[in-house]
């Protein structure tokens, strides 16, 4: 989709939707390699998802970090475990009103497709295999490791300055309201850049 400004700019919109699986790191590939060809100023994940697989999730913040081409994320209604990692690997991520983002606490689905309750030390080893690279996609894209770390971890507290964000005992998940509260001395949003109530209105916010 490509707005008229001062000229035409060129925007790639991929969406992250359902569950994080193989076939979507396909489609994130395929996406950021033909706005690569084309030239593309932008490229927007257009997200809503409760999360999926791990492993597909590390792919596709790879497959971001290597794009020459800026990425935004644009969350629709959630951005859960699997999908908070793949914002986190972005600059700068955009809310609807009302859209959530957080709690990658790493679960393991059993054949039934029902949660499997797992030993405790087999639990921690992939906590925090879970924790390491949401911290990483965090640093990719610039964000706070400690908050995305208390996106996985219950057992933490999350402050800036004396503001507590997250108490310990609850994984964090924040609201749009949340996300994009200012904090700290410099007074910089705690996550989101912005909430926009449609991907037209970010694309102006944007001067895309």
């Amino acid at each position: 989709q490509a707005t008229e400004t001062n000229q035409t700019r060129l925007v790639y919109i991929i969406p992250i939707e359902k569950m994080i699986e193989p076939a979507l790191l396909y489609v994130v590939r395929r996406g950021v390699d033909e706005a690569t060809r084309n030239h593309a100023d932008a490229i927007i994940l257009q997200m809503d998802t409760t999360g999926g697989r791990v492993d597909s999730a590390v792919a596709i913040v790879g497959v971001l970090g290597r794009s020459e081409i800026p990425v935004y994320t644009y969350v629709e209604r959630e951005a859960i475990s699997a999908g908070a990692m793949i914002a986190l690997s972005t600059p700068n991520i955009y809310m609807k009103p009302g859209a959530v983002i957080g709690d990658i606490t790493p679960i393991s689905m059993g054949m039934t497709g029902s949660v499997q309750e797992l030993p405790e030390a087999v639990e921690e080893k992939m906590t925090s295999y879970v924790a390491a690279h949401v911290r990483s996609a965090a640093e990719q894209g610039g964000h706070d490791p400690a908050l995305a770390e208390a996106m996985v971890r219950r057992d933490i507290e999350f402050k800036v300055g004396d503001s507590v964000i997250s108490e310990s005992g609850k994984v964090l998940t924040l609201t749009s309201t949340e996300a994009e509260q200012l904090v700290g001395e410099d007074q910089q949003p705690l996550l989101s850049s912005g909430t926009v109530d449609s991907i037209d209105n970010m694309l102006e916010a944007l001067d895309l």
